[in-house]
């Protein structure tokens, strides 16, 4: 798709008089970009939070909480508007104060000679002072600023640091110049970003991609581990065929991989799921199954604590209650970490390579190396 721009009218909302920005931005600018463009457009501090919100989609910064926005870093205004479709949306800035804006787009168009950095079209409006309390709060400043007479005149005079206060007011070359300069900024972040190191050669096999050598004295992958650790190489069970043992040679040997446990399909608390499954001719493969357990698991846990509050339930799920589920009894410890280990780890035998010993759910084929179950080691999946 070529490049486009988009022209952006962004109106703060429950605010007279009129503040209104107008500004032309890439279509596929990040979200936490866009925020910085609209602070710089408005004369906002940045100090506070902030979350753009498409319909009942948000995006800005997970703090890990329950109800986290997708990542704005991670989030462009073109594919939001593909995936949600809606021409207008909501920026909101400073949860306290509760600061709205209503973006709409007004009109698109290519991106002509490489200019295609933000800009500031239109300001309208005085941006109002930072924590003066939100729209209403900033009506009562302006009242109290100009009547002497009011209750709180002489604390917001004060506050302010002056009785004037035009709202009308703007320094927009000032506002422009603030835009202008964070195309410089972040082209001149790109350029600080580091050379990536030379990188491992590597051979591209049936089963993925695998690091051959590091590229610090040119030294094969698991050797260099044994130096580091003195302990084998651990890994997913996807890396390993042939070509693993070929590439790192004796060293190899007493490699860990992990993979999945026994198929969920054949379990026998699984059966009645499964057989609906197949009534509708679907498989439930891959972790169809381990999703379909963990949605149990939040039933019970709300049926037996008698309540939908997220403290409540996650207690009882925590509280090393077993869970009947499709993947069998299910409990979890004080950190939410389940209290059954449900992989199985192998382990790489070169002196039996002739033969294939088999673990309950690995590939009937993996490069004809032969694997030995090892012990289930302290570790989390």
């Amino acid at each position: 798709m070529a490049a486009y721009l988009v022209r952006l009218k962004v109106t703060l909302d429950d605010v007279e008089p009129l503040v209104m920005r107008r500004v032309v931005v890439p279509f596929r600018i990040r979200f936490d970009r866009l925020h910085e463009v609209l602070q710089a457009a408005y004369g906002w501090s940045n100090s506070d939070l902030y979350e753009f919100r498409i319909r009942d989609v948000g995006f800005g910064i997970p703090d890990g909480g329950f109800d986290d926005p997708i990542d704005a870093r991670k989030a462009t205004l073109l594919s939001a508007i593909e995936d949600i479709g809606p021409r207008s949306f909501k920026y909101l800035y400073d949860f306290g104060d509760g600061w709205t804006h209503t973006v709409k787009i007004e009109k698109t168009f290519p991106v002509i000679a490489d200019l295609n950095d933000p800009f500031l079209l239109d300001a309208v409006g005085r941006c109002p002072p930072e924590d003066v309390g939100g729209p209403w709060g900033y009506e009562e400043f302006r009242e109290a600023l100009a009547n002497k007479n009011h209750e709180r005149h002489d604390e917001l005079v004060e506050w302010w640091g002056s009785a004037d206060y035009d709202p009308a007011a703007i320094d927009a070359a000032n506002l422009r110049n603030n835009v202008d300069a964070l195309a410089t900024k972040w082209k001149r972040r790109s350029r600080k970003k580091p050379e990536p190191a030379a990188l491992p050669e590597c051979i591209q096999c049936r089963s993925g991609l695998f690091w051959r050598n590091l590229h610090r004295g040119r030294r094969d992958f698991t050797t260099d581990a044994r130096e580091r650790s003195h302990r084998p190489f651990l890994g997913g069970d996807g890396l390993f065929s042939s070509e693993f043992s070929a590439i790192a040679g004796p060293e190899a040997e007493g490699s860990a991989f992990v993979t999945f446990g026994p198929d969920p399909t054949k379990n026998t608390a699984a059966k009645e799921v499964v057989t609906h499954f197949a009534a509708k001719n679907l498989n439930p493969e891959g972790n169809t199954l381990y999703a379909y357990a963990a949605v149990q698991v939040i039933a019970q846990a709300i049926e037996a604590s008698k309540s939908t509050e997220f403290d409540k339930v996650s207690e009882k799920i925590h509280s090393g209650k077993a869970f009947s589920t499709v993947i069998g009894p299910l409990s979890f410890d004080n950190n939410g970490d389940i209290t059954r280990l449900d992989f199985v780890i192998y382990k790489l035998d070169l002196a039996n390579s002739s033969s294939f010993l088999k673990g309950n759910a690995w590939p009937a084929t993996c490069g004809g190396q032969a694997f030995t179950p090892a012990p289930h080691l302290p570790l989390r999946r």
